[in-house]
């Protein structure tokens, strides 16, 4: 169980180091950090498993002119389930469809994510990334220090769609703000 979290870390540093070094390269757009609320439910053969609901952490890396590059992790709880804790890393690429920060701004996302459990009963669990998943959203700057978004994303397994996300919250871009 180790090495797979080594492996895990070393690939999203593998990510990061280098966006963040690239990201300067964009003056006028900056690193956020945001968090937020949302919910996950699935289904598996067209049956309704669950739902899970809770609280997400973001980074986002400025990393091209219209893209940039985030990192999340979420926690929650599913009422139904003997788990007591259970969330998801993901890495995604959200792709702005304007390249000015206008008042609104629609984007897409995509990307992968890995699922974690918690018991005590029965100890931790940690998924590989092989969940992928697609989505849009909007977002909207209130002011210069502070932003809101909603957006949603299906999410697929092998090609087959399972699930689906929907999420709402806020992001703080870290330095100056024209």
């Amino acid at each position: 169980m180790g090495n797979a979290r080594c492996l895990v870390a070393a690939i999203a540093l593998g990510f990061i180091g280098p966006a963040a070094a690239h990201a300067q390269a964009y003056s006028d757009r900056h690193i956020e950090i945001g968090g937020g609320i949302g919910t996950v439910a699935a289904w598996l053969f067209g049956e309704y498993v669950g739902h899970i609901s809770g609280g997400d952490l973001r980074i986002t890396l400025p990393v091209a002119a219209r893209g940039d590059l985030e990192v999340l992790g979420a926690l929650g709880r599913n009422p139904g389930q003997s788990t007591e804790k259970l969330g998801f890393y993901a890495g995604q690429f959200r792709l702005l469809f304007q390249e000015r920060a206008n008042a609104v701004q629609p984007f897409m996302t995509f990307g992968a994510m890995g699922i974690f459990a918690h018991s005590a009963e029965y100890g931790s669990d940690l998924t590989a990334p092989l969940i992928t998943f697609v989505g849009a959203g909007v977002q909207r700057r209130l002011t210069r220090h502070l932003i809101v978004r909603g957006d949603a994303q299906s999410m697929l397994l092998i090609f087959v769609p399972f699930g689906v996300r929907v999420a709402g919250g806020v992001s703080i871009p870290i330095g100056s703000t024209r």
